[in-house]
C-alpha cells in the first residue's frame, strides 16, 4: 500500500480506543465489585460506557467533519474540527454530570474510578491505533 493509497486512520483509531476501554472498564469493574461492592462495580461500569459512547461519537463525528478522515488530505481543518468536536464532548459530559450530581444511586468512587481508568485507556488506545494505522504526517518527496 502506497501513502497515496492508504486510508485514513480513524478507523484504526475507533476500534483501539474502542477495545482498550472496554476491556479496562470489564477489569476496574470486576476489581470495585470485589473490593466495595456491585453497586460501586454497576456505576463504574455505567461510567466507562459513557466515555466510550461520547467519545466514540466524537470521533464518528471528526470524521463527518473532516470528511475522508485522511489528515494528508484535510490538515488545514483537523485542528479546528478536533476542537470543535473536542468542545462538545466536553459540554455534554459536564451536562451529564450537572445533571446526576444529586442522585442517591451514584457510588462517586466507582463513577471516578470507571470514568477516569476510561480516558486514559481510551487516550491509549486511541493513540495505539493511529500508530498502526501507519499514516503518514508529512508525504515522502522522491527526488528524481
Amino acid at each position: 500500500m502506497t501513502a497515496t493509497e492508504a486510508r485514513g486512520p480513524l478507523p484504526a483509531m475507533l476500534r483501539g480506543g474502542a477495545v482498550v476501554t472496554l476491556v479496562v472498564g470489564l477489569l476496574v469493574s470486576l476489581v470495585l465489585a470485589v473490593t466495595t461492592g456491585v453497586g460501586a462495580a454497576l456505576n463504574a461500569a455505567a461510567a466507562a460506557l459513557v466515555v466510550l459512547a461520547v467519545f466514540a461519537v466524537g470521533v464518528l463525528a471528526l470524521a463527518a467533519v473532516l470528511g475522508s478522515g485522511d489528515p494528508r488530505q484535510t490538515s488545514s481543518i483537523a485542528m479546528v474540527g478536533a476542537f470543535v468536536v473536542y468542545g462538545g464532548q466536553l459540554i455534554a459530559l459536564t451536562a451529564l454530570a450537572l445533571l446526576l450530581h444529586d442522585q442517591p444511586w451514584i457510588d462517586r468512587l466507582g463513577i471516578a474510578a470507571g470514568g477516569l481508568s476510561a480516558v486514559v485507556a481510551w487516550q491509549v488506545g486511541h493513540i495505539a491505533g493511529f500508530a498502526r494505522s501507519r499514516t503518514f504526517l508529512l508525504t515522502p518527496q522522491v527526488s528524481r
